[in-house]
């Protein structure tokens, strides 16, 4: 009976994993896992963050639609009224509104970016909350090492935090704004 290669390959690393992971760590050592991805969704922070950028993108995509609306009735309505105009008639309320255009695109493109980095400033904050509550954690419990979840193949669930600083975190930060810089 012949192992197929990546079944093989799995077994190696798991033996690798269970063999050498606890000789590599002191007898004492105290390790903590913990989710931060799932973390920073279900913490109170994480959903209000969460849902204050759903609103502004959803207003400002709401807004970016009406806007396109109105260039193209404009465009339309320029159409129709080509017969009627000079030719530099023509031309001049079309580059109207080419240029009418091309301003609500950047106006909209900066929104966006306010909006990106706003974004990054309040999951910089949830980011700091999580820190200060692992900090306190670790101290309390004497762990000495924090692995997120992405780091390791398999652990045992007793070494998870993650509702515990769910816990702690929803205590002390409950909310973040979201304040996107102003339109200017």
């Amino acid at each position: 009976m012949t192992i197929p290669g990546n079944f093989r390959q799995v077994c190696i690393l798991l033996c690798m994993v269970f063999l050498v992971a606890p000789v590599a760590a002191d007898e004492g050592t105290t390790i903590a896992i913990i989710d931060l991805e799932r973390v920073r969704q279900e913490s109170s922070a994480g959903k209000s963050i969460e849902s204050q950028i759903f609103r502004y993108r959803q207003e400002l995509a709401e807004e970016v639609n009406m806007v396109e609306g109105e260039i193209r009735e404009r465009l339309r309505s320029l159409k129709e009224q080509e017969a009627l105009l000079t030719q530099e008639g023509y031309e001049k309320l079309r580059q109207e509104i080419e240029q009418d255009s091309v301003t609500y695109q950047t106006r909209f493109q900066n929104r966006r970016r306010n909006l990106d980095t706003a974004y990054l400033e309040a999951m910089e904050q949830l980011h700091s909350g999580i820190l200060e509550v692992l900090g306190k954690l670790i101290f309390e419990r004497h762990i000495d090492v924090v692995l997120d979840r992405r780091q390791y193949l398999v652990a045992n669930s007793s070494f998870d935090i993650s509702d515990d600083v769910l816990q702690e975190l929803d205590a002390i930060l409950t909310g973040v704004p979201v304040v996107p810089a102003p339109d200017g």
